[in-house]
């Protein structure tokens, strides 16, 4: 089985800490790295976590606010001079684009791999990216600029058949390809053997779900609901709920509140406010509503 593990690389939010780096994650599945946010100084987290640059095959920007966005271009041009060929895909705004473009003609003098821009759509629950490994959809958030949150999926594996159903039928290879597709097969002494009643998946598909920065925000439950790890921001304690408000962020409350309401297996929160050189107050504001919550701390290891 394919090894999935996320890696806090930035757990602050706007104004620099000495001990926190801007927002960054990386999901590492198998040989490639998966890039959510891509705070100032994100590749020199990555060295410091042992992942190498090469590995980055995608990067999805929640949105462009500095804090989430300025590492990109220090990336792409550290990659430029690792002899990298293999293509790099940035899913942003629209508006980036050009951003990007301008950055990349005027600081990468060779750039021997293409970048590939894709705009984000608006619409929640699409699929913006696949490979052989996972899927991404996004997530409806609600900030002060246009935001969207990813969902990180593991396809469905082809299911088995119970043993016990091949030796008491007798069935043939070409009976069981048939179930294991999902139909159902008729028997010789015409007897129905229903694909749902003899089909079992023996683990669940991995699942990880990241929503930074973003509102309280119910309409977005139904895309994450179940998932295994749930990153959800948690700038303030609920004491200071109208800055939330009027900032457009999350209280540790309300991502805890959040996490039980969707039913997600363990709550990761992170995004702190600089007013809190400790974030123990907000975990502990988290605990009391959704025990299974952790703060998100750079270079922290999880696996889903």
């Amino acid at each position: 089985m394919t090894q999935w593990e996320l890696v806090v690389l930035g757990s602050g939010s706007a104004k620099p800490t000495a001990l926190r780096a801007p927002s960054a994650q990386a999901l590492c599945v198998g040989r490639k790295i998966y890039l959510v946010d891509c705070g100032e100084g994100t590749q020199m987290q990555l060295c410091k976590a042992s992942l190498p640059l090469e590995r980055v095959a995608a990067v999805f920007i929640t949105h462009l606010h500095a804090d989430h966005s300025l590492g990109i271009f220090g990336l792409i041009a550290s990659l430029s001079m690792s002899g990298r060929t293999a293509p790099i895909e940035i899913f942003a705004h629209p508006d980036f684009k050009p951003i990007l473009e301008a950055v990349i003609a005027f600081f990468v003098v060779h750039l021997n791999f293409e970048v590939i821009f894709h705009p984000l759509p608006q619409t929640p629950g699409e699929v913006i990216y696949t490979d052989r490994q996972l899927f991404v959809s996004t997530i409806p958030l609600h900030h002060r600029i246009p935001t969207v949150g990813f969902k990180f999926q593991e396809h469905e594996r082809v299911p088995n058949i119970y043993p016990h159903v091949v030796e008491k039928y007798g069935l043939t290879r070409q009976q069981i390809a048939t179930l294991k597709r999902g139909d159902d097969i008729q028997l010789d002494d015409g007897e129905f053997l229903r694909a749902a009643d003899v089909l079992y998946h023996r683990y669940k598909p991995r699942t990880f779900a990241y929503m930074s920065d973003t509102l309280y925000t119910a309409s977005a439950l139904p895309f994450v609901k179940g998932v295994q790890l749930l990153y959800h921001e948690a700038t303030y304690r609920h004491e200071l709920l109208e800055l939330a408000k009027t900032t457009g962020h999350s209280t540790a409350q309300q991502a805890a509140q959040f996490a039980l309401l969707a039913e997600v297996e363990q709550l990761l929160i992170g995004h702190y406010s600089a007013r809190y050189a400790n974030p123990k107050p907000l975990i502990d504001e988290a605990k009391a509503i959704f025990p299974n919550t952790t703060l998100a701390r750079e270079l922290d290891r999880y696996q889903i």
